[in-house]
């Protein structure tokens, strides 16, 4: 355990979890992008890119496609090679957000959390009244996110 973290009151060490689970939901929403966009199947079509070659292969604008891998990389899903610029989504991470005939695709889920997010206000009223949401009146990125995070495994198995 480091110093800074044996010293950190209560109060700090929430903190940090809390920064970790709204970093973890920033990250989600860069993945349903990465998916929607095809960077993430640009990235292992292509191998190691620079933001510019991503930027033309995917469609997308330099300096978006520059802030998005300078992301990814921060969460640990992209690695970065300082000396060329390039970016690299290993195969293992391919196999999981680039490939959904992989058993352990998991973009799904991103995109299931992204559904969660949009029916905050429908659970702010379901909280109020004691009523439900119906299953019919989930956000299409629900239904979407279910069939894609269960449909690799279901399919494998």
């Amino acid at each position: 355990m480091s110093a800074e973290v044996e010293t950190a009151g209560p109060v700090e060490l929430f903190a940090q979890q809390v920064l970790g689970a709204l970093s973890g939901a920033a990250t989600t929403a860069m993945i349903v992008l990465g998916d929607r966009l095809g960077l993430y199947a640009a990235l292992a079509e292509q191998g190691p890119s620079r933001s510019d070659e991503l930027g033309v292969t995917a469609g997308v604008a330099e300096r978006c496609a520059r802030e998005w891998l300078a992301q990814q990389a921060a969460a640990g899903i992209l690695r970065h090679d300082p000396a060329t610029g390039r970016f690299t989504l290993p195969d293992a991470h391919a196999a999981v957000l680039a490939d959904p005939r992989s058993p352990s695709h998991l973009t799904g889920g991103a995109l299931l959390a992204s559904g969660w997010f949009q029916g905050v206000d429908r659970l702010v009223e379901a909280f109020r009244t004691g009523g439900g949401v119906p299953w019919d009146h989930q956000h299409q990125d629900v239904f979407d996110g279910t069939g894609r995070f269960f449909g690799p495994a279901y399919a494998a198995s």
